[in-house]
Formats: structure tokens, C-alpha cells, sequence
């Protein structure tokens, strides 16, 4: 059968680490006491002559155990090695155990933290699939919306040229009714001709009417018809 002390947890067996500097033994109904702080051996390991190679970032361990091999004092770096092992190995005993609550809580909260992470995760993939569904179902209709505006403002600047064109041509026919009907342009209503030809003049520019062949035909008789 078992004893009590192998059926224990992890957790429960790391309970009983203390530190040598510091440890008093307790009942089972005695309340628990704090562990003392311990100093950090790695404050004393900056000024030893051995161990402060170890915090140096451009150690070489080949260089290291050259050294020690050719100072002929190998067997004591090793044991100074050893020893250092030891008291790090406490010390590290003395951080889980002083903070073993703060570990496991923050434990806790990195486990929570991956939940909402990965939840948030599938909320994006989700939400990334939805846009390109909308997107593929908004495309075909907006290229066809697209194309429709396109061919509307052609139809409304064909439209509006057309109308700037019957309008000129009308005026063209007013200002020739006036010029036939009074041979001698000496009684011509040269007001109403000039306000004509002025108008005729002003919409075949303004309405960029260039190129359009009966006005650029009529606007030859209207500039040769102007009064003198």
C-alpha cells in the first residue's frame, strides 16, 4: 500500500520545500507562516569572480572550460559550479513557493485570456466570411449599377446636346426668316439680328456644338450674315 507522503499532489509536495536558512517545523493544526525572504544569490553571483562570466552575454562555455583546464584547477570550478547549482536551485524553490498563488492565478488568467482568444479568433473568421459572401453578392449588382449610371449620363449629355442643337438651329431659322424677308439690309431690324446672332453665337460655344456638321454649316451663313 502507498504511503501518505506518495499519494500526495504536485502541488501539495512543493507545500513542503523551505528554505534551510529559514525553516521551523509546524504541526498540522499550527497556522502557516510566511516564508521569509531569502536574498537573491544572484546579487552575489555579479561579484564572484567565477559566476559573473555566467551573466556575461558574450560567454563561451569552450573558452570557460579552457580556462579552468589550464589553470590546473578544474576539479574546484566544478565544484564551485556544483555549489552554485545548489543555491539557485533553492532559490528558485523559495520564488514558486512565495508566489505559488500569484502563479497559479496568472495561470488562470492566461488560460482565460486563451479562451477569448480563440473565441474572438472564430468571431473574426466568422465575420471575414460574412464580408466576403456581401462582397461576392454586392459585386455582380454593382458592376451592373455601375454600368447603367454610365450609360444614363451618356443618354442625359446626348439628350442635353441634342437639345442645345435644335435650339441653335431654330434660332439660325429665325435669324434667315429675318434676313428673306427684307431684301435690302439697309431695313433690317439690325437689334433683333444682333441679338440673334449674339445668342446663336454664345450657345454654339457654350454647348461645345464644334463638330456637329448642319450647325457648323449654318454657323458659316451666320457669321457671313452679320450685320455690318
Amino acid at each position: 500500500m502507498a504511503s501518505p507522503a506518495m499519494s500526495r499532489s504536485p502541488l501539495q509536495r512543493l507545500s513542503t520545500f523551505k528554505s534551510t536558512a529559514a525553516a521551523t517545523p509546524t504541526t498540522a493544526t499550527a497556522t502557516p507562516t510566511p516564508l521569509s525572504p531569502v536574498p537573491s544569490h544572484l546579487d552575489t553571483f555579479s561579484s564572484d569572480p567565477i559566476f559573473s562570466a555566467f551573466l556575461s552575454p558574450d560567454f563561451n562555455p569552450t573558452q570557460f572550460s579552457t580556462a579552468a583546464l589550464s589553470s590546473g584547477s578544474a576539479a574546484s570550478r566544478i565544484e564551485k559550479l556544483q555549489e552554485g547549482l545548489r543555491l539557485l536551485d533553492t532559490q528558485l524553490r523559495h520564488e514558486v513557493l512565495s508566489r505559488h498563488q500569484e502563479l497559479l492565478h496568472q495561470l488562470s488568467s492566461v488560460k482565460a485570456a486563451e479562451s477569448s482568444l480563440s473565441s474572438l479568433r472564430s468571431s473574426i473568421s466568422s465575420l471575414q466570411s460574412s464580408v466576403r459572401h456581401a462582397r461576392s453578392e454586392l459585386s455582380d449588382p454593382h458592376r451592373v449599377i455601375s454600368a447603367q449610371t454610365h450609360q444614363l449620363n451618356n443618354l442625359h449629355s446626348t439628350s442635353l446636346l441634342l437639345q442645345n442643337t435644335l435650339r441653335t438651329l431654330r434660332l439660325i431659322h429665325k435669324l434667315r426668316n429675318l434676313v428673306d424677308s427684307q431684301p435690302d439690309a439697309s431695313k433690317w431690324d439690325l437689334s433683333k439680328a444682333a441679338q440673334l446672332h449674339y445668342e446663336i453665337l454664345i450657345l454654339y460655344n457654350e454647348s461645345h456644338l464644334s463638330g456637329i456638321d448642319v450647325v457648323d454649316a449654318e454657323l458659316k451663313w451666320v457669321i457671313g450674315s452679320a450685320p455690318k
